[in-house]
């Protein structure tokens, strides 16, 4: 994956009950996991050099606005 694509590779929404609100393809595989608490966070185990992208965040509220961020994901020391 190029550092100039940006792909939606795991989906995860709260205003949806059940198995539903997640989704994943296989960029991470099962490599990747949602926590909820104490902090929202994908926690992404075992990464690689292949991992290496810019990724999308987008956070939906019901009330407040949606908020979008980039994240660079440099991979070092690894192949």
């Amino acid at each position: 994956m190029s550092m100039g694509v940006c792909v939606r590779m795991y989906f995860y929404d709260t205003r949806v009950p059940g198995p539903t609100g997640y989704w994943s393809d296989d960029t991470f595989g099962d490599r990747a996991r949602w926590i909820d608490l104490p902090t929202s966070a994908l926690h992404v185990s075992d990464i690689e050099s292949r991992d290496r992208a810019i990724y999308r965040c987008r956070v939906d509220f019901q009330v407040s606005p949606t908020r979008n961020y980039r994240i660079a994901l440099d991979v070092i020391g690894k192949s």
